[in-house]
């Protein structure tokens, strides 16, 4: 059983420090079952590793599990690595990575109010749904946009607001309604946090590039 924490793209965090990852049956990691692997999910070029390096006997990515699927239930916290097969695989319609250009991540095609709208799957962001600023201006609110200050991305301050969609907002299996979202200024793409996430299971194929944003079940592994 291996401990798990995410890192944002580019940005520091450590959200889930008590998720585990259960790697089925062995592969190329550390033998010791009682040695904890940090799961860099974005790729981090600099990685603020929570707590004494000693903790921790590697640092990878899902790349490293190419050919296998990697599940995270954050209902229950956990995560699993496990062998691909027609059993193993969802059964419903992938999402192809997207994002930033030369940096794939996984997407989510989403409907705001009937907008529809390309949302970076984020576990690493505390926050629930964030939206360029220029959607504030395209789907329906109830009641003006109220400023929350700067939020810090990327090391670059953005304005930010608070603002309450008019409708329904279905990510993946959710759907939400009248949902409390942040609108924020230079925001090249949507993002979904934990806020949201915390309510699915999120399953990656790094080999093929693609992803799976599921209810939150837990396999009966």
């Amino acid at each position: 059983m291996f401990a798990c924490s995410w890192s944002a793209s580019r940005c520091l965090a450590t959200v889930i420090t008590a998720l585990a990852v259960a790697v089925l049956p062995a592969c190329a990691l550390p033998p010791n079952s009682a040695q904890t692997i940090l799961l860099d999910l974005w790729g981090s070029r600099s990685t603020d590793l929570p707590g004494a390096l000693s903790k921790f006997a590697a640092v990878t990515r899902p790349d490293a599990f190419s050919g296998r699927l990697v599940w995270f239930e954050f209902a229950s916290a956990r995560g699993l690595v496990i062998d691909k097969t027609s059993i193993s695989l969802p059964t419903t319609g992938a999402s192809a990575y997207g994002g930033e250009r030369g940096h794939p991540l996984p997407v989510v095609e989403a409907n705001v109010a009937g907008a529809k709208v390309t949302v970076v799957l984020d576990p690493a962001s505390r926050e629930g749904l964030q939206l360029p600023m220029e959607l504030s201006n395209q789907v329906p609110l109830k009641g003006p946009l109220v400023s929350t200050g700067a939020v810090r991305m990327l090391g670059v301050e953005h304005a930010a607001f608070n603002g309450r969609i008019a409708g329904t907002v279905h990510i993946g299996p959710l759907t939400l309604t009248d949902p409390d979202v942040q609108f924020v200024e230079g925001m090249p793409i949507a993002n979904a946090g934990l806020q949201i996430l915390m309510y699915t299971t999120l399953v990656l194929d790094p080999e093929n590039q693609r992803s799976w944003l599921l209810p939150a079940v837990r396999r009966l592994i």
